[in-house]
């Protein structure tokens, strides 16, 4: 599973602290407790792919040990300040130094239910890696029916000795509707700005972020930015990309909501709905 292998090699693709990704990192001696929950749904596929972490954690920030536990966009990883782009070529992530640790605990049996379906995820065991992370993480996928614009999750957990019941809902983001982009045949010139065009989202998407990643072989641009319906990449920023025939344009809306548990100093759930198209760089 594409998430779960994120989380094993540690690029532990996006985390978020209020609008998952802002927080500065910092290398001073913290300990803390955060959780993630992430629900993520591709427009032209029947399931969800849900995940989930909750970690305590020393010898690192907040904003360090999100990236490492989530399973979010690249785009809230690197691009930490909003609209802007950064391009990522693989060698990303947050340095782990032999005085940090992260725990990743046990909350008990996770429901999360859309209409009248509901699944439950139950914690798997995570393996030591390198002596700084081990515990265990939760994954699944469902096909839970494409939800609209009213349809809510329900998430919800009766919690265990380390974390304790917390039960939130949180309306689903509307996909993002009528990309426009690139020349005439839907190319991307790398020496010519790139204006993309979507529909904003409507009543209740106060908040959200749409995040866009242009992969080709010469990296990744991963942009995260406001959802008012246009962005612009400069020549400058296209430049990094290399020229592909077999490209990919992914965006996604993203709707992040925290909630609260006793044993937690903060946690967080993000939920993701994502378009994917082929297109040509040239």
């Amino acid at each position: 599973m594409r998430t779960v292998l994120a989380i094993t090699i540690l690029a532990a693709l996006g985390g978020c602290a209020a609008d998952l990704g802002s927080s500065a990192s910092g290398t001073s001696a913290l300990t803390g407790s955060v959780g993630v929950l992430e629900i993520e749904r591709h427009v032209d596929a029947d399931g969800a792919l849900i995940t989930g972490a909750f970690a305590r954690y020393r010898g690192l920030s907040e904003g360090d040990v999100l990236p490492l536990i989530g399973s979010g966009a690249q785009a809230n990883l690197v691009a930490t300040e909003m609209d802007a782009c950064v391009l990522v070529d693989g060698a990303f992530g947050t340095a782990i130094g032999p005085e940090s640790d992260v725990e990743l605990i046990d909350a008990g049996t996770v429901e999360v239910g859309l209409a009248d379906i509901t699944t439950r995820l139950v914690p798997r065991t995570f393996p030591d890696v390198a002596s700084v992370m081990a515990g265990v993480f939760y994954a699944g996928e469902v096909s839970f029916p494409l939800a609209g614009n009213d349809d809510v999750y329900v998430l919800r957990s009766r919690g265990s000795v380390d974390v304790g019941a917390f039960e939130l809902s949180v309306a689903s983001p509307s996909e993002v509707a009528l990309v426009l982009f690139g020349d005439d045949d839907g190319a991307v010139a790398r020496d010519r700005t790139l204006e993309l065009s979507w529909l904003p989202g409507g009543e209740g998407s106060a908040g959200d972020v749409v995040e866009i990643e242009l992969a080709s072989r010469g990296g990744t641009l991963a942009c995260r930015v406001t959802d008012d319906g246009s962005f612009r990449i400069e020549p400058s920023v296209l430049a990094g990309l290399g020229a592909d025939s077999d490209a990919e344009l992914l965006v996604r809306r993203v709707r992040t909501r925290s909630f609260t548990a006793a044993g937690l100093d903060s946690a967080y759930a993000r939920l993701a709905i994502t378009r994917t198209e082929r297109i040509v760089v040239r």
